[in-house]
């Protein structure tokens, strides 16, 4: 191996490690499965770190008809059926 190829695998290796020690502190904070952000961001960069800011931080809502803003629990009042 060169140089700049071990240059390029110790650097992409930091950033798993940024990574995964990131995704597994705040998910961790937030009470969300820390064990399998943090895994799964040793694996690959960076759909973790896209999936986790749209499902955990964004709380993105899921299934029809509902919002964050709802707070009844997605059902809206004066919705028959």
């Amino acid at each position: 191996m060169n140089g700049w190829e071990i240059a390029l695998l110790a650097a992409v290796a930091l950033v798993l490690l940024c990574q995964s020690n990131w995704l597994f502190a705040d998910a961790r904070k937030h009470s969300r499965i820390p064990w399998f952000w943090g895994l799964w961001g040793l694996i690959n960069f960076p759909l973790p770190l896209i999936l986790y800011w749209l499902i955990v931080r964004r709380a993105w809502p899921f299934g029809r008809g509902r919002s964050r803003t709802d707070g009844d629990g997605g059902e809206r009042s004066g919705r028959s059926g």
